[in-house]
C-alpha cells in the first residue's frame, strides 16, 4: 500500500514549497525596490495622484463634462491615498507602497479562503506564492502601482473570508457587505464576487439572502445620495457615462495575452469541473470562474484595458488551483516508475510553468538593466522636473502626469480622457486643436519626441502642437515643446 505520507515525500514537499517562495520573492525584488524611486511607471500613477490632492485639498473631485480634466474613479481612494500620503510625504510613492501591500493582502486572502474550507497547509500557501509570481508575470508595471484596483480587491477578498468564516451569523455578513462596498468605492468595476457572493447567498440561506439584498441596496443608496449630495451630477456623469472606445479584436487579443501568461494558474481549471465530488465551494469557485471570465472577455474589449481585467480570473484560477492540488494528495495511487503521489506531480508541474513564464517576463523586459539603471533614471526625471519648474509651473502641461505633479504643476490637461472625449465625438475635434492653439502653455511634455508623438491624442492635436511649440528637450521621458514665440528657457540643449 502507497503510504499517505513519507519521509521521502515531506522532503520533495518542502524543497517544492522552498522553490515556490523563492520565486515570488523573485518576482517581488523589482516592484519592493523601484516603488521609492521617483521614475514614471505608469499614466494612471500621476493621475491618481491629483486627484488625491484634490479630495484631501477640498477641491472639485468631479468635474463637468466639458472639462479638460475628468475623473471615472469612485472617491474612496482619493481620500484614503489622499491622507495616508500624508505620511510619507510624496502621494506617488505612497500610492505604490499601499498597492503593494493590497496585492499582498489578496495573496494572504487566497490561502486563508482555502484553510477555511479544509485544504492542506501546502495546497493552501502554493496557489498564493504562485498568484503573486504568476501576476507580476502578467503586469509587471501594475504590481506595486499607484492604482486603487489592488486595494479594492483586498478589500474584496477579506470580505469573503469575513463572510466565510461564519456565513450564517449575521454580524458577519454585514461586516462583510460593508467591506464589500467599499471595495466598490474604491474601484467600481470589481462586479465579479459581489456577484457570485450574492448567488452562494441565494443557493444557501433564503435569510441571509434576503438580509444582504435588504443590505446592499440600502446600503448602496444611502452612500449613492451622499456622494450626489457631496459632489453633485457631475459625480454620476463622470464615474457611469465616461465615453471610451471599445474594440473587440483588442479584446480578444488582450485576454489571449493575459490566458498565456496566467498559464500556470489557469491550466489546472479544467480540473476542478471534472471533480466528481461538486461541493458548496467547489460550485462557489466555478461560478466565481465563469463570471470573472465572461466580465473579462466583456471588459477586455475598452481600449485602454491593461489586463486588469483578468485579475478577478486570476484570483479564482488560484482558490481553484488549491482544491485541485488538495484532491491531487489525496490521491493514494502513485505515479508510476516514481512512486509518488500526483500532488509532488502537480506541485511540480505549476513550479516549471511558474518559472517558466517568469523568467520569460524578467529577460523580455530587461528587469535586471532597469534595476540597474534606476537611480540614473530617477536623475534624468528629476531634472525633467526642474525644467518644467524653470519654464514657469502655471503653465505646464505633461502627458506623462507624475512629472507635472512632481512639479507642482496644477492639472490643466487629462491627455487618457480628454482624447477619448474627442476620438468618441463626445467633443468636437476642433476643440483639440484649439486647446493647444488657442492658449500657449509654458511647457508641453509629450511621452515621444517623434512621430506619432502622443498615442492618445488625435492627429490633428499632435499637428496643432508641432504648428504653435518647438521641440527644445528630449529625454527618457519623452520631448519638451515650448512655444515658438517664447525665448528659450530651457538651457539644456535637446539630447
Amino acid at each position: 500500500m502507497f503510504p499517505y505520507e513519507s519521509r521521502t515525500e515531506n522532503v520533495m514537499i518542502k524543497a517544492l514549497v522552498i522553490l515556490f517562495v523563492i520565486t515570488a520573492l523573485v518576482s517581488l525584488v523589482e516592484p519592493t525596490y523601484s516603488l521609492w524611486f521617483r521614475v514614471l511607471r505608469d499614466y494612471n500613477e500621476g493621475w491618481n495622484a491629483y486627484w488625491a490632492d484634490t479630495a484631501v485639498g477640498g477641491g472639485r473631485l468631479y468635474p463637468p463634462f466639458t472639462s479638460r480634466i475628468t475623473n471615472n474613479y469612485p472617491p474612496l481612494s482619493f481620500y484614503i491615498y489622499g491622507y495616508l500620503g500624508k505620511l510619507i510625504g510624496d502621494r506617488i510613492i505612497a500610492g505604490r507602497l499601499i498597492s503593494l501591500i493590497g496585492f499582498l493582502i489578496v495573496a494572504c486572502n487566497i490561502g486563508l479562503w482555502l484553510r477555511l474550507i479544509g485544504v492542506s497547509g501546502v495546497a493552501a500557501i502554493v496557489p498564493s506564492l504562485t498568484f503573486i509570481a504568476t501576476m507580476y508575470s502578467l503586469a509587471p508595471h501594475i504590481i506595486g502601482m499607484y492604482d486603487p484596483q489592488l486595494l479594492a480587491h483586498a478589500f474584496m477578498t477579506t470580505a469573503l473570508i469575513i463572510i466565510w468564516k461564519n456565513p450564517e451569523r449575521i454580524i458577519n455578513v454585514l461586516l462583510g457587505l460593508c467591506f464589500m462596498i467599499a471595495g466598490g468605492w474604491i474601484k467600481h468595476l470589481l462586479l465579479p464576487l459581489p456577484i457570485v457572493v450574492t448567488l452562494w447567498f441565494a443557493k444557501r440561506s433564503r435569510k441571509i439572502f434576503f438580509i444582504w439584498i435588504i443590505g446592499s441596496i440600502l446600503t448602496i443608496i444611502i452612500t449613492f445620495v451622499i456622494a450626489y449630495i457631496l459632489f453633485g451630477f457631475d459625480f454620476l456623469n463622470g464615474l457611469l457615462f465616461s465615453p471610451h472606445q471599445y474594440s473587440l479584436r483588442y479584446g480578444m487579443r488582450l485576454n489571449f495575452s493575459s490566458l498565456m501568461q496566467l498559464f500556470p494558474i489557469v491550466m489546472l481549471v479544467p480540473a476542478i469541473v471534472m471533480l466528481s465530488e461538486k461541493s458548496a465551494h467547489i460550485k462557489f469557485i466555478i461560478v466565481y470562474l465563469i463570471v470573472s471570465g465572461v466580465i473579462a472577455i466583456l471588459a477586455g474589449g475598452a481600449l485602454g484595458m491593461d489586463k486588469n481585467n483578468m485579475f478577478d480570473f486570476a484570483i479564482a484560477g488560484s482558490m481553484a488551483m488549491g482544491i485541485v492540488i488538495d484532491r491531487a494528495f489525496a490521491m493514494k495511487v502513485p505515479i508510476r516508475r516514481l512512486n509518488i503521489r500526483p500532488g509532488i506531480g502537480v506541485l511540480a508541474l505549476v513550479l516549471v510553468m511558474t518559472v517558466t513564464v517568469l523568467c520569460v517576463r524578467l529577460k523580455r523586459d530587461h528587469t535586471v538593466e532597469k534595476l540597474e539603471t534606476l537611480k540614473s533614471r530617477e536623475n534624468t526625471t528629476m531634472e525633467d522636473v526642474r525644467i518644467i519648474q524653470n519654464s514657469g509651473i502655471s503653465g505646464a502641461v505633461c502627458e506623462s502626469l507624475a512629472l507635472c505633479y512632481w512639479a507642482g504643476a496644477p492639472f490643466h490637461i487629462d491627455f487618457w480622457n480628454y482624447s477619448e472625449k474627442l476620438k468618441t465625438g463626445k467633443l468636437p475635434l476642433n476643440e483639440g486643436v484649439k486647446t493647444f492653439s488657442e492658449k500657449p502653455y509654458s511647457i508641453i511634455q509629450l511621452e515621444a519626441a517623434k512621430p506619432p508623438y502622443s498615442w492618445r491624442l488625435p492627429k490633428s492635436c499632435n499637428e496643432a502642437i508641432l504648428e504653435h511649440y518647438t521641440l527644445v528637450r528630449t529625454s527618457l521621458n519623452g520631448g519638451f515643446f515650448i512655444p515658438k514665440n517664447v525665448k528659450n528657457l530651457v538651457t539644456t540643449p535637446i539630447k
